[in-house]
């Protein structure tokens, strides 16, 4: 029997959960391309609730406060250990949820075309139907709703996966803290090296804004739509960003010295189409994980999204990107969804820390906190204690913490 509204309600539900497991596919993926693709499903899921709940709630249908429900949390089903994301476990509950919803899509999508009143949502209900897999006539795990009064307090439900992949087209060559002139070099030039190092950025932003989907319950829905299209923007950057690489590769070897030090890994990627040097730190994935979900935003949007775009707008009035055309649009596609970025981003700080003067401290105390959030990332890769790299760093010796924004370090 199908009761309209309730199971509506429970779809969009469902497609918030499907946006949050895509999320954290992405972050059990090892190539970018997959990664981009996961950002897609992330934002396509997210997309089509916002419609359906907009359409409830011109009916007097409150939203439930977006949290896991207890038979698909992940830290529960197991899909979360010590290391990356366990990819086939999650394929298979998304599968689940995936003919869950597809039950009720498909009586829901003939009742809408019978009701005028339900044409705001008839359309998504059917590319829903044509999306989903044919339901089956048992559906191994039932939508669970959960009860209206339940906390929409903002909370880490769970942590996170503490490691991600590398795309295997890097391999971890040389460090930030080790050689400091070389990941300064890198910074300064239009290269070829810095480019593929900058898309490794790019894509720890994407896995910043998933991993802070799949922890945080508690939030608007808008939060969650807001960082899905952030995610999908970044791997876009990341890949175009590797791809502007890869086109002035040729160039950048017929210019650089025998012995500069990214040659032996371009050798190794003409050779097999792997090995492009990057830094031992990989992308310093785990300062995002060692935050709390303000401190990310700041370091995102504050520490790296403005000073990012400052500097892309700076490229973007040079010859070099002007002699470009291809990339030049590209860039400045990337310059107007960071310039984007930046405003989302703090319209989600001031709604976290919506007092002036907390919000203030709090931008102070994690801009100090930078570094040793640098140095604990880094002291996996490095097997060094964090107070010891701490201690070196205080000392002044070779290993020490960039100075320069956590995602544009090198």
């Amino acid at each position: 029997m199908i009761r309209p509204i309730r199971d509506l309600a429970a779809v969009a539900e469902a497609l918030v959960c499907l946006s949050r497991l895509s999320a954290l596919a992405l972050l059990g993926e090892k190539r970018m391309i997959d990664q981009r693709a996961r950002c897609g499903d992330a934002l396509s899921w997210i997309d089509r609730a916002v419609a359906l709940t907009d359409f409830l709630q011109k009916r007097g249908v409150e939203p439930t406060a977006i949290a896991w429900p207890t038979a698909v949390r992940p830290d529960r089903r197991g899909l979360i250990g010590q290391g990356p994301v366990d990819l086939p476990p999650v394929r298979g509950l998304l599968d689940e949820i995936l003919r869950s919803v597809a039950a009720r899509v498909v009586p829901l999508s003939a009742f809408a075309r019978s009701r005028p009143d339900w044409g705001p949502v008839a359309g998504v209900l059917r590319d829903l139907a044509a999306a989903l897999p044919a339901p089956h006539e048992r559906v191994s795990l039932p939508i669970v709703r959960r009860r209206r009064h339940e906390s929409r307090e903002v909370r880490r439900s769970f942590r996170g996966p503490p490691r991600v992949h590398l795309d295997p087209i890097f391999a971890p060559t040389f460090s930030l803290l080790e050689d400091p002139e070389l990941a300064l070099s890198l910074a300064e030039t239009d290269s070829s090296p810095h480019l593929w190092c900058l898309s490794i950025r790019e894509a720890m932003a994407a896995e910043l804004c998933a991993l802070s989907l799949v922890e945080y319950d508690g939030l608007p829905l808008a939060f969650y739509g807001d960082l899905a299209k952030q995610a999908w923007d970044e791997m876009g950057h990341a890949l175009f960003f590797l791809d502007c690489a890869l086109q002035l590769l040729p160039g950048f070897v017929a210019s650089a010295r025998r012995d500069h030090p990214m040659m032996a890994g371009i050798r190794r990627y003409f050779a097999t189409g792997r090995g492009l040097a990057v830094p031992l730190e990989r992308n310093l994935y785990e300062v995002a994980w060692n935050t709390t979900l303000p401190q990310r935003l700041i370091l995102m949007h504050l520490d790296a999204e403005e000073p990012g775009v400052v500097l892309f707008e700076r490229r973007l009035r040079s010859r070099f990107w002007r002699e470009r055309p291809v990339l030049y649009r590209g860039l400045r596609s990337v310059t107007r969804e960071e310039s984007s970025h930046a405003r989302v981003g703090m319209r989600w700080i001031e709604h976290l820390l919506p007092d002036a003067g907390e919000r203030r401290r709090a931008v102070e105390q994690t801009m100090l906190l930078r570094g040793v959030l640098m140095l604990a990332a880094a002291s996996h890769y490095h097997r060094v204690p964090l107070l010891e790299l701490m201690t070196t760093a205080a000392e002044g010796s070779t290993l020490r913490a960039p100075r320069k924004p956590f995602i544009t370090a090198c």
